[in-house]
């Protein structure tokens, strides 16, 4: 029998990211993705970018916003565990 498990789940409304102002000046538009470590108790620990929007500002930007998340933690068969997931950011004007 397989392991139930779930991903860890993000609180969409704590993880808006601002627009950079210098990126809405120079009208940067892009996709990231991020990879996200958090803790079995829901603490982001690390962030790593997948596939940059190829904007410094708006890659910066996102990362932040998914470090400070409120995360409800991944589980396993019931039980929370450290685990990896991804988060997506759309730059759109």
């Amino acid at each position: 029998m397989l392991a139930a498990e779930v991903p860890a789940v993000f609180d969409v409304e704590q993880c808006k990211a601002d627009y950079p102002e210098r990126s809405r000046l120079n009208q940067e538009e892009g996709d990231i993705r991020l990879s996200v470590l958090v803790t079995a108790e829901g603490k982001v620990v690390d962030v790593k970018i997948e596939k940059s929007t190829g904007f410094r500002d708006l890659d910066k930007a996102a990362v932040i916003a998914a470090a400070r998340c409120q995360v409800v933690a991944g589980s396993k068969d019931g039980s929370a565990v450290e685990s990896w997931t991804t988060v997506h950011y759309s730059w759109k004007l």
